[in-house]
């Protein structure tokens, strides 16, 4: 078999495991920390209120959450908006992240879990109870947290952060966003348009401000500016809140400087003047500190647009290294009863699934300055096997280097990196190019060759793609929309080649997301997908969902499946264009899904997760030799979990699950009962129990398994964390005279550190 078509046969495997996973949710085996699902965390202070945010390589929709609004554990499921995706990171595991300082709540722990009741699972781990409010980013690429600490706090919010504008995603959307009004960060506010008569009197009122801050008439300028502030979002906001901030701290006033710098960073943090707020506020910070031995000399100050901006660049390094051992085995016996015994057979056959060591690695490496930010990402891993024939593989999830030149609004990645968005399709070697030409108007063009596998070299198959789009917000501030076209050549031929649009849509209780992608040269509609989730004051949430999508995603190199041939090339030698382009429909069935999902908390302590799905894969012809490949028909998958906390012990977590599957050829039972127990602040104990029964339709077979684990989670610092998993699985499957029982063990140990320091020295290795 060719590389290219068992790589196409591999992706369609990963995406049947995460639909399994993410429909079913039926128990897996653990597995290596190959890739990532978790971008980065990061957190925004502001009096009264953290800002968490936790990025993800591929979009995903906002699910629930548990517990409702305090405790020491809360946990964010989610589902993957586009699933091959999804599958692209391999995410039928765990992993977690280095978790941020955040003023108002010791974060011990952000960890990640597709095997989970609830679905995917984002789960943050707290030293002490807080309290929090959840939101989602409107790129669809986050999850916002809002900690005020032990006490509520109707101010602290995730929408002060969800409208806002942002970084890129470590490793997907560029896109920059319009923030909020000042002071209203509301859907309401967003909305209003400014007549031609209001933007003339807010010149007017930037002009005299500037011209009074020259003069040092401080108290004028500050009234001026407040008033400029008080209109909805509009171009001069940005600037006349870092003026106003400058003017309050050249007044003394430094409490309300140190407000105004906080918010700035808050609704801009990468805006033209975010490197000159962040160093005024760290001096503001710095200079209410109690001295402590002699005082550091001053550097130098560069004039910059408003003066007492220093010159030095500002530039931080951190990542994790972790460790990790896996081994799973299993014994099995077979028995017919309608057979005599065999004295000489071996009664049980035993197979070992995976005996490894798994090194993982990932480095951020950010410097910036008042006109550019630059940053170098690198994650990989090495898996040695300790088996014989089992080879040692290293590989290269992500290997780029993005600069952001913030007085041109221009940004630059080049290398190994996951784009979503803008018609590409997960991983790929090039570049990437964004211009934020105004508010309302960003151009992006991307070059590059398509990445199937991480261990592929860079370049490797002779497939390159180039694309362009254009990201406008329309009238209404709520939406964002995407346009774009793509062309990809594989050994000369048209690959793909497709035009599209996404819309994104956004407010305090409603989001929703659209796809459609149409490929102009098969004249196939290639992906048709919408997303969207409704919070009610009750505090329940109504999860709605519907995909349409060609699987594996249309390509003229879909022809190359069951053929003995190295590339289109060779086949151009058989067929004609037109018979590959035949074949390469023949190859490609069509998925179709639709899901509802609805959570409701009962009370304080309890709550309740409810869903529903749809599936179908369609049929697939037969031709060039490859015979044809039944539908699945209609699958149908429900689930419902009951959630408690605070039952034994503060801060403790029990789920109680039952899903059914009603597939083509079997039914399929589920009961699952999991654990979250904090034996101390820095210990975590995992119990948890599943038990499935699988019923064949069309015969008398059927399987009973009983899977218990415990797994131990050891924080020795904040830096550093020890893990400790041991399960098994006791199955018995019976069909006509013959029984076949296994029993399966496996084991996880391992370790994960973290290390960051900047230029302040201030080291966490």
């Amino acid at each position: 078999m060719v590389r290219r078509s068992s790589s196409i046969r591999s992706a369609l495997h990963a995406l049947s495991i995460v639909v399994i996973c993410i429909f079913l949710q039926v128990p897996v085996h653990a597995e290596p920390v190959l890739d990532r699902v978790l971008a980065g965390a990061a957190v925004t202070e502001m009096p009264g209120c953290s800002l968490i945010r936790v990025d993800f390589n591929f979009r995903v929709r906002y699910q629930s959450h548990f517990p409702g609004s305090n405790g020491r554990e809360l946990r964010v499921s989610v589902r993957a908006i586009d699933d091959a995706a999804a599958a692209s990171q391999n995410p039928v595991r765990r992993e977690s992240l280095r978790p941020p300082i955040a003023r108002h709540a010791t974060i011990a722990a952000i960890e990640f879990d597709i095997d989970q009741q609830a679905g995917p699972t984002l789960s943050i781990y707290f030293r002490d109870p807080v309290y929090f409010k959840i939101g989602q980013r409107s790129n669809f690429t986050s999850i916002v947290i809002a900690v005020s600490g032990r006490k509520p706090s109707n101010g602290c919010s995730p929408e002060l952060l969800a409208g806002a504008a942002e970084a890129p995603a470590e490793a997907e959307n560029t896109r920059r966003e319009v923030p909020s009004a000042a002071g209203k960060p509301t859907g309401q506010n967003l909305k209003r348009e400014l007549s031609a008569e209001n933007m003339a009197t807010i010149a007017g009122a930037m002009k005299k401000a500037k011209a009074a801050l020259a003069k040092k008439e401080l108290t004028p300028a500050i009234q001026l500016l407040t008033k400029v502030l008080t209109y909805p979002e509009h171009k001069y906001s940005a600037e006349a809140l870092e003026l106003l901030g400058l003017a309050r701290e050249r007044k003394g006033q430094l409490a309300h400087a140190k407000a105004e710098y906080e918010s700035y960073l808050v609704r801009y943090p990468e805006g033209n003047g975010a490197a000159r707020v962040r160093q005024r506020l760290a001096g503001i910070l710095t200079s209410r500190k109690t001295p402590n031995g002699q005082l550091r000399k001053a550097q130098r100050a560069s004039a910059g647009p408003y003066g007492d901006v220093r010159k030095g660049t500002n530039w931080s390094i951190s990542g994790s290294w972790s460790e990790f051992y896996f081994r799973d085995e299993s014994f099995r016996t077979f028995r017919d009863s309608s057979l005599p015994p065999n004295p000489n057979e071996d009664p049980e056959d035993r197979e070992v699934f995976q005996n490894e060591l798994l090194s993982a690695f990932d480095l951020i490496a950010k410097w910036e300055n008042p006109n550019h930010q630059s940053k170098i990402r690198f994650s990989g891993a090495n898996e040695q096997g300790f088996d014989g024939d089992r080879e040692n593989e290293t590989s290269v999830a992500s290997l780029f280097w993005e600069t952001s030149l913030t007085n041109w609004d221009v940004l630059t990645r080049i290398g190994r990196q996951t784009r979503n968005t803008g018609g590409v399709l997960g991983r790929f070697d090039g570049g990437l190019l964004s211009w934020q030409q105004s508010e309302k108007i960003q151009l992006n063009g991307v070059i590059g060759s398509p990445v199937v596998s991480r261990k592929d070299d860079p370049f490797e198959d002779d497939v390159f793609f180039y694309g362009v789009s254009v990201d406008y917000k329309p009238f209404d501030s709520n939406l964002d929309t995407s346009w774009f076209f793509i062309d990809q050549r594989a050994d000369g031929l048209v690959d793909r080649q497709a035009i599209g649009a996404e819309f994104r849509y956004f407010d305090e209780t409603k989001t929703a997301f659209a796809t459609v992608d149409y490929d102009i040269h098969f004249d196939e509609l290639n992906t048709a997908i919408f997303s969207g989730s409704w919070a009610f004051p009750d505090k329940s949430v109504l999860a709605l969902g519907a995909d349409y999508r060609k699987s594996p995603s249309l390509f003229t190199t879909n022809s190359l499946q069951g053929q003995q041939l190295d590339n289109l090339r060779d086949l151009l030698g058989i067929f004609s264009e037109d018979e590959i382009r035949r074949i390469a429909l023949d190859r490609t069935a069509t998925s179709e899904s639709a899901t509802i999902g609805y959570s409701r908390p009962l009370n304080d302590m309890f709550q309740v997760n409810l869903d529903a799905t749809w599936y179908n894969i369609s049929s697939t012809n037969a031709s060039a030799g490859v015979d044809a490949i039944l539908s699945t028909g209609d699958e149908y998958f429900y689930s419902a979990q009951l959630l408690a906390t605070n039952v034994i012990k503060q801060g403790d977590i029990f789920v109680a699950g039952a899903r059914y599957a009603d597939r083509a050829n079997s039914d399929f039972y589920t009961i699952d009962l999991n654990t979250r127990y904090p034996v101390t602040r820095k210990l975590r104990l995992n119990p948890r129990v599943r038990l499935t029964y699988r019923e064949n339709k069309f015969d008398d077979g059927d399987e009973l398994a009983v899977l218990p684990s415990l797994r131990l989670n050891y924080d020795y610092t904040r830096t550093l964390s020890f893990e400790v998993e041991a399960g098994a699985k006791w199955s018995l499957r019976e069909q006509g005279t013959v029984i076949d029982e296994e029993n399966e063990f496996f084991i996880i140990l391992g370790f994960r550190y973290d290390f960051h320091t900047d230029e302040r020295g201030a080291r966490k290795w």
